[in-house]
């Protein structure tokens, strides 16, 4: 989630569209601009990058099969979706800048 102008970035892996209302409703709109921003992968990058995390101890084996499981949901969300496959770290804040002046 992306939250910007004068703002700060919420991150979350949120893959529910009323969890991303139930927050926004409960924040100062007047204030700045909201934008939620999905940030999604195919699911052989998906998995590489999981199947990483768990050879290096900082997730469990079960986090594979939820982590793809969750994937189609992010679909549904009412939110920019950046695909992220293939794309190091700086390209995809490039982005995330790219969609105004949300950094």
């Amino acid at each position: 989630m992306f939250l910007g102008e004068g703002g700060g970035i919420i991150s979350l892996s949120i893959d529910r569209q009323e969890i991303i209302d139930a927050i926004l409703s409960g924040l100062d709109a007047g204030a700045w601009t909201a934008r939620c921003v999905s940030l999604t992968a195919d699911r052989e990058s998906l998995g590489r990058r999981l199947a990483a995390d768990i050879g290096r101890g900082v997730r469990t084996p079960e986090a594979l099969e939820r982590g793809l499981a969750r994937l189609p949901l992010y679909g549904a969300l009412d939110t920019v979706k950046i695909d992220t496959s293939g794309k190091t770290p700086e390209a995809v804040c490039g982005e995330i800048a790219r969609l105004g002046t949300c950094v």
